[in-house]
């Protein structure tokens, strides 16, 4: 009876892992999709006595059925990722709202030099050689890469609001969905 009892649990077992084993990989579509994830900000006072600026942090979700998401240094020295020119040379785009005190709603923020821009690009997330395969994971990003919103610009003042819509594309050409982030108030 006991030897019956323990046979009984071992084959449970292994039926168990073996089901485990073979289960199969996710199915997404060959477009990218983001999810919101996650904003923050962290206050930068320089050293040299500098105008001190907040640093955003934007956290997003995302999925991929091929996994061709990022760029290595290779791809951007190769058309379209090369262009000046293209939407293409950034793989993470970014559009950037204020809230606007005195209309008492939120607008897109137009960086002063219209040359600079939040847009930017991240880095592969599968070695160049690996096979094409389903892919998910969270990415975060910071906009402006360490520059900052100074906190001088009335803009960006601590207290003020902002938040962000976001989409990337694939080395495929494929655009994702366009996600806004929750508002954030600023240190």
């Amino acid at each position: 009876m006991l030897r019956t009892r323990l046979l009984s649990s071992l084959l449970t077992a292994a039926t168990a892992l073996a089901v485990g084993a073979c289960e199969s990989a996710p199915t997404y579509p060959d477009e990218p999709s983001i999810e919101f994830k996650n904003i923050r900000a962290e206050r930068d006072t320089p050293a040299n006595g500098g105008t001190p600026s907040n640093r955003i942090f934007i956290t997003i979700g995302y999925k991929d059925g091929n996994g061709d998401l990022g760029l290595s240094a290779a791809d951007k020295d190769t058309p379209p990722f090369n262009s000046s020119t293209s939407d293409y040379r950034f793989n993470y785009h970014v559009k950037l709202y204020w809230y606007n005190t005195n209309y008492l709603r939120f607008e897109e923020y137009v960086y002063p030099n219209p040359a600079l821009t939040y847009n930017g690009t991240f880095a592969r997330m599968l070695e160049e050689t690996a096979k094409p395969q389903p892919i998910r994971g969270d990415l975060t990003y910071e906009p402006g890469k360490g520059d900052g919103f100074p906190i001088n610009y009335p803009e960006f003042r601590p207290g003020n609001r902002v938040k962000f819509d976001i989409y990337i594309y694939d080395r495929a050409l494929h655009k994702s969905n366009v996600i806004t982030t929750e508002e954030l108030v600023l240190p």
